[in-house]
Order: structure tokens, then C-alpha cells, then sequence
């Protein structure tokens, strides 16, 4: 039976008598490896470009496809369209390649746009919407028209909502005062809570703005202080939104030093802001719309005006004005008095709706899978199909002796040299495939980290056993750890090299 070790790019077999066997049942593996010191017992692993060994220290690498990034499309898709003979060579993972026959006509834009119908400003606030309880209009999206009735707006909220605020007048005493004052305290009730915020302490402070931050650090987020440096005013804020958001004056705490009036904050009497708005479980005029279109369309508000969109992309995208429900029994609500919609502004769709083809559908219809490109409306991206170090792309360049319309360069592709911009793969570089353990005995721990290996045995295979009880793994690695190259534990990779992982026998004790 032969233990296969390697001295640098030299396999060397080692032959054993019998079971090879020595004393007290040990295997000649596991007798050299016991008596190698632990940081010298190290899953390694091989790096194709310098053969040098390594400590395994990753078995997920980073890996990248190689790419080539084109300057701006020298055209646009018309330019394109007039060609149906296009043609470029491309090198990719070391395959040159000519490329031709590229026929670009019926191209579409690659970059897709849904309708879009902007009503102009409201013609009524909420509260004029909350009095319809049957509203109606028409409208027709991707070629469909639509009667949406009975809408139903009682109830509906703002969607833009704001907090309470409660703004105090001018601070009622200067910094001298404040630094005196080590027990502070005041009341105030945000959002139906009431707060009792007490034990502030003063006397550190620097500068009036830095109140605030005394104060903040009391309340814990159950209401916010802020300074106007300006005025000389501190305000307080709820931190919810919308019709529950509600805040008071401030009045006197529990204990300590009431801060809360003329003297101090100064709020006593506080200009008071409630919260107005949708808090997120009310309906907004949107909502109510949205639900009666049942996903044909859907519509946006901004608290000013209403936009209705397609959801389709591309230039069958298609969308109209409002107009009234013919013969409609229900409050219209299409024109001017609410939605304002009869001369919305219209945006119809743009680009491939899925059905048309573009540029980076040629192209990739003719490289067959032996690379790939996207499009994104200006510039094209050739992309490997492999993944790590070996994966590449070249710049582009014309067909030698091409028949056809050279698309490499400045006129369309804009992927030669000086224009295009190659980037190698990255990764997977053998670094990350346990390939051997070693078990030399005369190595800095120092020089295996650095992969500065030499002149060294490693054992790389020969159907032996080792002990795993001495094993040394870097980076926090586990015998149980999936190589993502091979799909398998690093102790399944090892068996199938035929180094086998078993627990240590005590060979000072006698072996049945």
C-alpha cells in the first residue's frame, strides 16, 4: 500500500509491510502526525498560479465573472434598426471569437415606462371627499375601459401626515439660570400618555441648546425637544404621525423644580399643532380607488394630486383622461370638483413591452451561451459565462475581413480599446480546496500563513487514516464546512483524495 506525500511538485509513495501497522495499533500516518507539534498538522491547500501550499482558510471564495464594459451605444436604437448585418469578434475565456449576421431590425428600447395619467390639483379637500359616498368616473388603461363606481370616501384621511407639535415661547431665564437648577422637571401628555419628566439636571451644561439634550435624555424617546437658536425657542414633538398624534401645554411635574412656565421653558402656554393625516389605519382617497380597480390599474396621492398608472410596461402601455360614467347614477367625481382628471396629463409607455426584441436580445441569440451581454439603454456589457480567475473578456474589435457592418467600435458597440473596459474574474483560485494535510517538522507557523511553503512534505493521499483529533483548521473552519467548489464537507473532499479523519487510539494503554 503506498501513502502518497508531496515534496513541491514531486508525488512521492511510501510503502508499508503487512497492515502497515506499527506499534500498539497505530498507523505509520498517525504515528508521524503525533509526533509533528499542532500548528504543523494543517489542512492546506494548492494555488494553481505558483503551486505553493497554504493554509485552507476559505472554502467560500469570492468569485466574479470576467466582464467588458462598453463606452456609450454610438447610436440609438434607429441607428441600430437600419443595420441587418452587424458584426464584431470578441475573445472571451481565451476563445476568439467573430460574431456576425446580427440582424437589429425591430429593435426596441430595453429601458420600459408604464402609462401615466397626472390629474391636475384636487378640486376638493378630504372633507369634500367624505360627503360622496357614490362616486364614479371612467377611464381606459392598456386599451381597457373601465366604469369604477361606487366609491365610497367617508372616513378618508390626508396621506401626508404630520406629528403635534407644542411650540413654546422664548426661554424665560438665561443660561445662569438654567446651570442652577439640578432637580428640573415638567409635565406634558403626548399622544393621549401622560409624561412626567424629572430629575434634570442642569448644572453642566455649556450653552442654551444644550437644554435639549438634558431634556432627551430623560424622556427616552416618549417626545422630542428641539432649540431654535433664533428665537430662543424650544419645542417639543410627538414621534407618531397622523389624527392620533396629539400633544398638550406643559404643565408642572411630580417633584423638583417646575421648569415647565414663564420662568424656564416658557410652556405653559405653548403654541399647540395636532397631528392630521392617515396614521396608517385610515383610508386615503388612493386607498378607496385602488381597491374598486382590483389590480387593472392603480393610482398615488400626494395630498395634492391624483396619478393613475398602467401596469404594464412598454409602448403597448397605454392610458386616457377621465371622463364621466355614461349614464352613471353616481356622484361623478372625474372633472374639476374632484379628482380633475378630464385633461390629465398623459404619458403614454415606452420601450420593449416583451413581446419586441433589443439589442441585447441579438446579441445574445447569436453568442449561443459562449458569453452574454445586458443593455441598459446606453451602454452594452459583455459578461463570461464561467466564474473565478480564468474567466475573461476581451475589448471588442472588427471581423477580420468582415462582410458585414463592423458594430465594434465608436459608431455603435463603442467597445474597442480605449472605450471598452475589461475586467478579469476573480476568485477560486485553488486557495479554497482542501488538497493535503502537513506534517513536516521543521516550518514556521509563520511561513505555512504567508504560503511560503517549500521543500516540504504534505501528505496529499494514498487511502491513509489521520488523526482528527490533532487537526488544525484556520479561520474558524470545521471539518463539517461545505467546500462550495465540490459541494461536500472538507472531510468528504480528503476521503476522496484518500485521507481518511479518525479519532486518536491511546497508545499508551493496551489495544484490544
Amino acid at each position: 500500500m503506498a501513502v502518497q506525500y508531496q515534496l513541491n511538485n514531486t508525488v512521492i509513495p511510501f510503502y508499508r509491510d503487512g497492515d502497515g501497522r506499527i506499534k500498539d495499533s497505530e498507523t505509520f500516518e498517525q504515528d508521524a502526525a503525533r509526533a509533528a507539534a499542532l500548528a504543523q498538522y494543517t489542512v492546506v491547500a494548492q494555488k494553481a498560479a505558483t503551486r505553493k501550499w497554504v493554509p485552507l482558510t476559505s472554502v467560500d471564495p469570492t468569485l466574479t465573472k470576467g466582464k467588458m464594459v462598453c463606452g456609450a451605444a454610438g447610436t440609438a436604437e434607429a441607428g441600430f434598426q437600419a443595420v441587418s448585418d452587424g458584426e464584431f469578434a470578441v475573445t472571451v475565456d481565451g476563445v476568439a471569437m467573430d460574431i456576425t449576421g446580427l440582424d437589429f431590425t425591430g429593435i426596441e428600447a430595453p429601458t420600459r415606462t408604464g402609462a401615466v395619467a397626472l390629474c391636475g390639483a384636487l378640486g376638493t379637500d378630504e372633507a369634500g371627499f367624505q360627503a360622496v359616498s357614490d362616486g364614479e368616473f371612467a377611464i381606459t388603461v392598456d386599451g381597457v375601459a373601465m366604469d369604477i363606481t361606487g366609491l365610497d370616501f367617508s372616513g378618508v384621511q390626508a396621506p401626508t401626515a404630520t406629528g403635534a407639535t407644542a411650540v413654546c415661547g422664548a426661554l424665560g431665564t438665561n443660561l445662569a439660570g438654567f446651570q442652577a437648577v439640578t432637580n428640573g422637571g415638567f409635565g406634558i401628555t403626548v399622544d393621549g400618555v401622560a409624561l412626567d419628566i424629572t430629575g434634570l439636571d442642569f448644572s453642566s451644561i455649556a450653552a442654551l441648546d444644550e437644554i435639549v439634550d438634558t431634556i432627551n435624555s430623560a424622556a427616552l424617546g416618549t417626545v422630542t425637544a428641539v432649540y431654535d437658536s433664533k428665537t430662543t425657542v424650544v419645542s417639543f414633538l410627538s414621534e407618531t404621525r397622523g389624527d392620533t398624534s396629539t400633544i398638550t401645554v406643559l404643565g408642572a411635574p411630580s417633584g423638583g423644580t417646575d421648569i415647565s412656565g414663564a420662568g424656564f421653558l416658557n410652556g405653559a402656554s405653548a403654541t399647540l399643532v395636532q397631528g392630521t393625516g392617515d396614521d396608517g389605519t385610515d383610508r386615503n382617497i388612493a386607498d378607496v380607488i385602488n381597491d374598486a380597480a382590483a389590480g387593472r390599474f392603480s393610482c398615488t396621492y400626494n395630498g395634492s394630486r391624483i396619478a393613475f398608472l398602467s401596469h404594464k410596461r412598454g409602448d403597448t402601455s397605454t392610458i386616457t383622461v377621465l371622463s364621466a360614467v355614461s349614464g352613471g347614477a353616481g356622484t361623478d367625481i372625474s372633472g374639476a370638483g374632484f379628482l380633475n382628471g378630464l385633461a390629465a396629463s398623459l404619458t403614454q409607455g415606452t420601450g420593449d413591452d416583451g413581446t419586441d426584441r433589443n439589442l441585447a436580445d441579438v446579441i445574445n441569440d447569436a453568442a449561443a451561451g459562449r458569453f452574454f451581454v445586458t443593455y441598459d439603454g446606453a451602454r452594452v456589457a459583455f459578461y463570461s459565462p464561467t466564474l473565478g480567475t480564468q474567466s475573461s473578456v476581451t475589448v471588442l474589435s472588427a471581423v477580420s475581413g468582415g462582410a458585414g457592418t463592423d458594430i465594434s467600435g465608436a459608431g455603435y458597440l463603442n467597445g474597442l480599446t480605449g472605450t471598452g473596459t475589461a475586467t478579469a474574474g476573480t476568485g477560486g483560485d485553488g486557495s479554497d480546496l482542501p488538497s493535503g494535510i502537513f506534517v513536516g517538522s521543521a516550518i514556521a507557523a509563520a511561513d505555512l500563513v504567508a504560503g511560503d511553503v517549500t521543500g516540504q512534505m504534505v501528505l496529499v493521499g494514498g487511502n491513509v487514516v489521520v488523526d482528527k483529533n490533532q487537526l488544525t483548521l484556520e479561520n474558524s473552519l470545521a471539518v463539517t464546512d461545505v467546500v462550495v467548489a465540490r459541494g461536500e464537507t472538507i472531510e468528504a473532499v480528503l476521503q476522496g483524495r484518500g485521507i481518511y479523519l479518525n479519532d486518536s487510539r491511546d497508545i499508551s494503554s493496551h489495544q484490544a
